[in-house]
C-alpha cells in the first residue's frame, strides 16, 4: 500500500528486515528471535538497512543522501524510535520521519486494555499479549514466557512458531480463546517486563524531526483519545510540554482522521504524507516551524465506503470463517 506507491514516485524504497525474521540463524547456529514491537532495536535494523543500500548501490546513492523514515503500526514504533535515536547517534541525510498508528507504551496499554474490557480497543489490544511477551523472551531469554499460560504456550510454540506464521495467522490461531488464557494475571508486573518497558517505550523523550503521525480517531488496536495514558493523543501532548519546557526547535505534528481504523488511515492519510515525503525528499520545502500541532482531519465518506476493521490481511475477513485459515498464513 505504501512502498509501491512511493516507487511509482521515483524513490528508493528500502525495506529492513527485522532481526529475527529472514535471517534467523548466528553463522554459529544460534537462534535469533524477533523481538516485537522493540523500537530501539528496529531502529538500530533501519539505520543499519540505509548503510547497506547506501553501500550496495553506491552509483544512485550518496552516502548523505536525503532520505525519510516510515512506518506502521510496529513500523510506526521504529520510526518514531528512529526519530529519537537521531539525537544520539545520528545518521547523515536524514529529513524527517513519518508514523501511522504508533504504539507509544505496549506494556502500559496491556495493562490499560485489562483496567477498561469494555474499550472497543481493548480485546484487540489483549491477543497482541502472547506477541509482547515473546518480545520480552527475545530481549531477556531469562524471562522464558513467564507470562504464558499454558494453553497460550503449546498454541505458540507448537502451531504458530513451527507454522512461521505472521500476525494474521495469530489471530486465527487464538480465536474463541477466552481472553483469560492469552496470559497469567499480573504478567506485567514481572522486573524483566518493566525492563522491556522501558526500553522500548516511545514519546515523552527527545527526538529529530520533523515528526508526522498520523492516526485513526477510531482505531480499535491503538487508543487515540487522552483519556488513558498511553494514548497517542495523551503520549504527544505529554512529548509538546517536554519541547515546550526545552525550548526545542524541532517539529512534531499529529493528526487524526476521523472515523477511520487502524489500517484505512493508511489511505484516508495518503494525500498529505505523499505530498510531505516527496517534498521533504526534494528539499523543495522551507523548514516546517518549530513546535507542535493537533488537529482532525476527515476520513474516508464512510456513509458510501465500507471501514476495514483491524485486520492487516483484507482477504481474511472477505472469506468464510472456516476457510480463514487458507489466507492467513
Amino acid at each position: 500500500m505504501v512502498p509501491y506507491l512511493l516507487a511509482t514516485q521515483g524513490h528508493v524504497v528500502v525495506a529492513p528486515d527485522y532481526a529475527g525474521l529472514g535471517v534467523g540463524n548466528l553463522p554459529n547456529g544460534t537462534n535469533i528471535r524477533h523481538p516485537w514491537a522493540t523500537g530501539p532495536a528496529q531502529a538500530n535494523d533501519t539505520a543499519w538497512a540505509v548503510t547497506a543500500a547506501r553501500n550496495a548501490f553506491p552509483d544512485y546513492l550518496a552516502q548523505d543522501g536525503a532520505f525519510v523514515v516510515m512506518g506502521h503500526s510496529q513500523g510506526a514504533r521504529a520510526a518514531w524510535s528512529f526519530a529519537e535515536r537521531q539525537v544520539s547517534i545520528p545518521v547523515p541525510g536524514y529529513r524527517g520521519t513519518v508514523a501511522l498508528s504508533p504504539a507509544p507504551d505496549a506494556i502500559a496499554q496491556e495493562e490499560q486494555a485489562l483496567q477498561y474490557p469494555e474499550a472497543h480497543w481493548s480485546v484487540d489490544t489483549q491477543f497482541l499479549q502472547p506477541l509482547t511477551i515473546d518480545a520480552v523472551t527475545a530481549v531477556y531469554p531469562s524471562y522464558d514466557w513467564k507470562g504464558f499460560t499454558n494453553l497460550t504456550s503449546q498454541l505458540f510454540h507448537d502451531v504458530y512458531e513451527k507454522s512461521q506464521g505472521c500476525l494474521p495467522t495469530q489471530s486465527v490461531l487464538f480465536d474463541g480463546l477466552p481472553l483469560k488464557e492469552f496470559a497469567k494475571p499480573g504478567w506485567t508486573q514481572d522486573p524483566a517486563v518493566r525492563r522491556w518497558q522501558n526500553l522500548t517505550r516511545i514519546g515523552r523523550k527527545d527526538f529529530v524531526g520533523p515528526l508526522l503521525l498520523l492516526h485513526g480517531a477510531s482505531d480499535s488496536i491503538i487508543p487515540y483519545d487522552d483519556s488513558i495514558s498511553s494514548s497517542v493523543l495523551s503520549t504527544v501532548r505529554d512529548t509538546c510540554a517536554l519541547m515546550q519546557r526545552e525550548s526545542s526547535a524541532e517539529s512534531l505534528e499529529l493528526v487524526a482522521y476521523r472515523d477511520m481504523d487502524h489500517f484505512s488511515v493508511i489511505q484516508a492519510s495518503q494525500g498529505r504524507w505523499l505530498a510531505w515525503v516527496n517534498a521533504r525528499l526534494a528539499g523543495s520545502c522551507p523548514s516546517l516551524p518549530a513546535g507542535c500541532a493537533i488537529q482532525e482531519a476527515s476520513g474516508f465518506r464512510t456513509e458510501y465506503t465500507a471501514r476495514s476493521g483491524p485486520a492487516p490481511n483484507f482477504l481474511v475477513d472477505s472469506v468464510d470463517s472456516m476457510d480463514r485459515w487458507k489466507f492467513s498464513l
